[in-house]
């Protein structure tokens, strides 16, 4: 495959190729088209990993297996046909194909392999024949989109993570008495479940409802009478409209309260890369969303060029259109300090200012100032509005921050205790000199290991500043005392050759790839959980390039996938921090 070259658009495979080599058409960022005949048998590990522009695929019925990565990031994938000889999907095969719409597994294939279609954005059906047996770990993670799986009975075995961070509106379709219906209730997953009769029918129309193109929702309802079991998610989809770069603090906060509310929530940090337009995007969330946030501090935000308006403020017109229920907050200017580069200027100014007058005529605005205020006020108004709509909310959740005297804290301890530190509930991993390394034993945040999308270090990340000061600050001075600077060897990325940057000092920092498997070797030891559910946790370590970081999987999980890390921006993986502690 050597005689191709990286600028290729359109490739043709000669007949009588057998293997498609590992790497062969890697980083093809502008192949769009690929043919592949019907001698290829096999298609090798990262064969066309980040063909960014490859839009359609049809794999032959030749091939047999599809190896680790092969279509991994390929961004703009939107069709594919698999072969139905295909009998093996390997790791992560379709993982960030964020344009994938559909998938149809073919009856040849045992096991769905596990992460092949994580981070699929735009997945919306998924259609599994009658011969597949297990589903693998975090198979469809992310899949935002989802909401349609056919599962047969043969389906013996699903990880349990195999759908986590799916759409809310997810529905698994199967047979009664199956194993996919007791998953679903298991995991909280809404489930229609059929007779051996209507199943022979159900699973022909929705084959071929799977390859229509997309419709209306409502129009997606299928004609044919069938046994309906459901277990409905208790979540509410709610629309976080504000600016981004000078609320990102009040927007998370908002964010964790929401999480703890049962809430989903519809805002610009999980929009990520989508095929639509950016205002298409927001608007289409709004649409989805059964309540409406605004939060308006001092800039109007990006201009959409047709309108002349505001992404924000066209939100919130589209929020009034539909008639949502609608919670309306303004920063208290004589209160709360603001920096001068969020403040807007010209004639932006004037038209928020005009907004902001609108908004105190039409609404009961509520005027805050910190992220921890802004938090709970939003969690002491919705409830009400949710009730309103018919939906009761039983926990009310106190946002407020407080900072725990931590208790006297001894030589006696050792490696695998729990001890109480500023607040916070931490895991021992050794004990030596006086000194105690430990890490907090959940998670009780998510941020991007990096806030700009570049190539970066431990050294250099934004990451690494939040956590030397302004979460180093929330501890008190007795607190502080304790905490001891630390030189830091930032070990590389030996599987992919990364350089990991040069070595730190840190008061607070993250465990490196070598720390986590030296400290905690068992998987279940590296499980952490954010507001009670398995989450993903960065590593300071480089992922397969410096654009990329290393973390461990929601189930504990360490190698090939975890190495390669995600894009340093995800914002949603969490944060575990450690430090070394000077014992009393």
């Amino acid at each position: 495959m050597s005689k191709y070259k990286k600028n290729t658009s359109h490739i043709v495979i000669p007949y009588g190729v057998k293997e498609i080599e590992e790497c062969a058409f890697y980083d093809f960022e502008s192949l769009i088209s690929v043919e592949i005949p019907d001698s290829v048998a096999s298609i090798g590990v990262s064969s066309f990993f980040n063909c960014s522009s490859l839009k359609n695929i049809v794999i032959p019925d030749s091939v047999v297996s599809i190896g680790r990565f092969a279509f991994g990031d390929c961004k703009c994938l939107k069709n594919v046909t698999l072969s139905n000889g295909l009998k093996d999907i390997g790791k992560s095969a379709f993982s960030r194909c964020q344009s994938l719409e559909r998938i149809d597994i073919p009856s040849g294939v045992i096991s769905i392999g596990d992460f092949s279609f994580e981070y699929c954005l735009s997945l919306k059906s998924v259609v599994i024949s009658s011969g597949v047996k297990s589903i693998g770990l975090e198979a469809f993670y992310n899949c935002s989109k989802l909401s349609s799986v056919i599962i047969p009975d043969s389906v013996t075995d699903i990880a349990m993570n195999a759908f986590s961070s799916c759409s809310y509106q997810l529905i698994i379709h199967t047979p009664s008495g199956s194993y996919a219906e007791k998953y679903a209730k298991k995991q909280d997953i809404s489930c229609k479940t059929y007779t051996s009769e209507e199943w022979d029918n159900i699973n022909k129309t929705m084959k071929v409802q799977a390859n229509t193109e997309q419709q209306d929702s409502d129009s997606k309802e299928l004609k044919i009478k069938h046994n309906l079991t459901m277990t409905e998610k208790k979540y509410i989809p709610i629309f976080v409209g504000s600016t981004y770069s000078d609320l990102v603090e009040h927007r998370k906060a908002v964010m964790d309260a929401l999480h703890k509310l049962k809430t989903i929530v519809n805002g610009m940090e999980y929009f990520g890369a989508k095929t639509g337009s950016p205002i298409e995007e927001c608007l289409n969330a709004v649409r989805e969303s059964q309540v409406y946030i605004g939060i308006f501090a001092m800039r109007y935000g990006s201009i959409e060029e047709n309108s002349g308006k505001s992404f924000t403020h066209l939100e919130f017109i589209e929020a009034q259109r539909l008639k949502l229920p609608s919670l309306i907050y303004i920063i208290d200017e004589d209160k709360q300090p603001i920096l001068v580069k969020d403040i807007e200027t010209g004639n932006n100014a004037i038209t928020l200012a005009n907004l902001k007058e609108e908004l105190k005529k039409k609404f009961t605005v509520s005027f805050f100032t910190t992220p921890e205020d802004l938090a709970t006020k939003i969690s002491q108004d919705l409830p009400p509005i949710l009730r309103k709509i018919g939906i009761t909310v039983n926990e009310l959740v106190n946002i407020t921050i407080l900072q725990k005297k931590s208790q006297n804290i001894t030589q006696n301890i050792s490696a695998g205790d729990t001890i109480g530190f500023g607040g916070y509930n931490w895991t021992v991993l050794k004990v030596k000199d006086n000194k105690a390394l430990i890490i907090m034993t959940e998670i009780i945040e998510y941020r991007p290991y990096n806030i700009e999308f570049e190539e970066v270090t431990w050294e250099s990340c934004s990451l690494r500043e939040y956590l030397n000061n302004e979460f180093y600050y929330w501890f008190d001075e007795h607190d502080k005392a304790m905490i001891s600077k630390t030189t830091l060897v930032n070990t590389g990325n030996f599987e992919y050759k990364v350089d990991g940057g040069r070595d730190t000092d840190d008061r607070i920092f993250l465990l490196s790839s070598v720390e986590v498997s030296q400290y905690l070797p068992r998987q279940e030891d590296r499980k952490a959980k954010f507001n009670g559910n398995p989450w993903n946790w960065w590593l300071r370590s480089p992922g397969g390039s410096k654009y990329n970081a290393a973390y461990v999987g929601q189930m504990g999980n360490l190698g090939e996938m975890f190495n390669l890390g995600q894009k340093v921006t995800t914002e949603i993986f969490g944060v575990r921090p450690a430090l070394w502690l000077q014992l009393d």
